[in-house]
């Protein structure tokens, strides 16, 4: 799965550097270091919170607008509620959308709205569930330009989504911050 998961990624950024972006004025590339905290209670008492790892590419389109693309991985260990035995838990957040930079500089603030494909992954002795939904993304951080061509990104992001792995639903979506480097062409 996660050799899907990374071709379908690959081939989005490569599509979207190549289908007529040409006119934008920056493309970005970082990857993602963050903290994922759930919200729903019974993912946080079961999973709680935890690193997560990702990349985003960033094309400008005009003026102070952003298309973004990113991808994430989200892995927790965690007991089945009776039993005790150990559950593994992959979580996969791609998501898309629009970043507005409120100022221009060295230091650009950024708002952003966007969309999600989430497929979640859990893994036990009872068996495997793998499902998968769409979800609302919004963002907000800042943008340190240290040089020409490197970026430093401080940021935050809000994300729901629910989904039905057994006879209950769950919110996967929650509150990540984190620390992101990369490269501006």
């Amino acid at each position: 799965m996660k050799r899907w998961m990374a071709v379908f990624v690959g081939l989005v950024c490569g599509l979207l550097l190549v289908s007529g972006f040409g006119y934008a004025q920056g493309v970005s590339i970082v990857g993602k270091v963050q903290y994922f905290y759930p919200l729903d209670k019974d993912f946080l008492d079961i999973y709680g919170g935890g690193l997560s790892f990702g990349g985003e590419l960033g094309i400008s389109l005009f003026g102070r607008v952003d298309l973004w693309l990113g991808a994430a991985v989200f892995q927790r260990k965690g007991e089945l509620t009776f039993t005790k035995e150990e559950t593994i838990l992959w979580i996969y957040p791609v998501s898309a959308g629009l970043r507005f930079r409120l100022t221009r500089g060295a230091v650009q603030p950024y708002l952003g709205a966007g969309v999600g494909y989430f497929l979640y992954r859990e893994s036990n002795v009872i068996g495997d569930v793998e499902k998968q939904a769409v979800g609302l993304v919004s963002r907000g951080g800042l943008h340190f330009y240290i040089t020409r061509g490197f970026l430093i990104d401080l940021f935050f992001e809000y994300s729901t989504c629910k989904i039905t792995p057994a006879d209950f639903s769950v919110n996967i979506g929650g509150i990540t911050g984190g620390l992101a480097l990369g490269f501006v062409f």
